[in-house]
């Protein structure tokens, strides 16, 4: 802590600048005798404005904080992140906490809140994403001091539902052919979306990958994947990003004829231009309309945009390709991932142990 000798009077002083909610107090006072007489006065009026901090922060509600912490969030997570961090309070934690005190929560409204969120009938996987939002927040609000009750994080456990999951809809190679056949080809808007699901059924990657491919992603017969796009509310608009992760970041072999068509589709293309689009990549609601529409068409069963993805890896999978092949197609971090994604295949074939055991 900062104190000096006044040269010129004999006597000590102290000087700081601390800065409390963006408001900027500045603190000089000369005269002391000593400095242990300077540095006793400092220190209690550093304490003085722990006090005026600590009643600040009483009167924050969490909505109040919950500002404060996209903030804080926004300079290390994507756009993707942040929006669907906004998108689930302002639907699930939100109604129930927007106006209540931070500082005199108690954790009776938490477990209240816990249990009227896993009565709402979602997927273990989603219950835990909610209850995981209010726990961040939180321990945040502790962090820095907000809140001062550790109490609250404890009632935010992750929840165990015994939930018998769903599987994944995807189609088989058969499907996808129906799939595509909808389409009516001589018709330059019905084939750019030809185009678009049937390198998407085969590519294996992230829709949102796919769909901001530029001209200059055509590699000989490789697809580079080097960027993603998010049109979230957050964003309020497209914005191109970095691949999820560095393990996204490759390139996706693909079959010639579908190279082939791309390279003609985008002939006078420039390298920036966007494959499907041009100068602004496809919306996200234009082609989920499209899927359904065509989904409908060929009666089939409803997958969406990401369905095409799953379909391929499951497929592979199906098919007995290695699964340290299919993992670095889809671009995940480890095998591992992929395992525990796909998991459900490889217990179907359980069955074929007692059948060679036979």
């Amino acid at each position: 802590m900062p104190t000096y000798k006044d040269k010129e009077r004999g006597t000590w002083y102290y000087s700081f600048t601390k800065v409390v909610d963006g408001i900027v107090y500045r603190h000089k006072k000369r005269g002391f005798h000593s400095k242990a007489e300077a540095t006793m006065m400092e220190l209690k009026d550093l304490e003085s404005l722990k006090v005026l901090k600590s009643e600040l922060y009483k009167k924050y509600t969490w909505n109040d904080i919950f500002e404060i912490f996209l903030k804080y969030k926004s300079q290390k997570c994507k756009i993707s992140t942040l929006d669907n961090d906004k998108r689930m309070y302002n639907t699930h934690i939100k109604p129930y906490f927007c106006d209540i005190c931070a500082f005199s929560t108690k954790t009776d409204k938490i477990f209240t809140w816990k249990q009227e969120i896993v009565n709402k009938g979602f997927t273990e996987f989603h219950t835990n994403k909610i209850i995981g939002l209010l726990k961040q927040l939180i321990s945040f609000a502790n962090a820095k001091g907000y809140i001062s009750n550790q109490a609250l994080v404890s009632e935010l456990d992750k929840v165990k539902l015994n939930q018998i999951r769903l599987e994944r809809q995807v189609l088989t190679l058969d499907q996808i052919k129906i799939f595509l056949d909808s389409f009516l080809k001589d018709d330059a808007n019905e084939y750019m979306y030809w185009l678009y699901f049937y390198g998407l059924a085969y590519s294996g990657m992230r829709p949102n990958e796919y769909r901001c491919l530029t001209k200059a992603d055509i590699i000989g017969d490789y697809l580079s994947v080097n960027k993603s796009i998010t049109s979230k509310v957050y964003a309020k608009g497209d914005i191109i990003q970095t691949p999820k992760n560095q393990s996204s970041i490759r390139k996706v072999l693909m079959p010639h004829d579908i190279i082939e068509l791309l390279n003609a589709y985008t002939k006078d293309y420039k390298p920036t231009d966007f494959i499907f689009g041009k100068d602004k990549a496809l919306r996200e609601t234009t082609l989920k309309r499209q899927l359904d529409k065509h989904l409908e068409a060929a009666n089939l069963p409803h997958i969406v945009l990401y369905g095409f993805r799953h379909s391929h890896a499951t497929n592979l999978i199906r098919a007995g390709v290695p699964i340290k092949v299919v993992s670095k197609r889809l671009g995940h971090k480890d095998a591992s991932t992929t395992m525990n994604t796909y998991w459900h295949l490889f217990n179907e074939d359980e069955a074929q142990v007692l059948e060679i055991l036979k």
